[in-house]
């Protein structure tokens, strides 16, 4: 009797242990961050943009697509759309009414 409840907690810890470790699992991939980031682009360097906000704040930002950083030109002020930490929409506030965002 004794070896047979030490079995059933045995079998129910490994079950139990295996759906937790597979539903922390799901949990990363599902979960993206968005944000809204305006300022203006103080400098290219490689492969970001270094954008400062109107609180003064700089921030490093990665576009998504090579595209973008092609467009970008120091002294543009930007909208900047992030998903998971890249840049996935970049748009020229001057430019918001007309075809030359640097979307993605």
């Amino acid at each position: 009797m004794r070896l047979l409840l030490i079995s059933i907690f045995i079998a129910a810890g490994l079950t139990l242990g295996g759906v937790s470790s597979f539903a922390n699992g799901t949990k990363t991939e599902t979960n993206t961050r968005e944000i809204t980031l305006m300022g203006q682009i103080n400098d290219i360097e490689g492969d970001s943009l270094v954008v400062k906000d109107s609180r003064g704040t700089i921030h490093i930002v990665i576009p998504a697509a090579p595209l973008q950083l092609e467009r970008a030109r120091v002294g543009d002020n930007v909208i900047i759309g992030m998903r998971n930490r890249r840049a996935a929409v970049i748009h020229n506030i001057k430019n918001m009414g007309g075809s030359e965002g640097m979307e993605n």
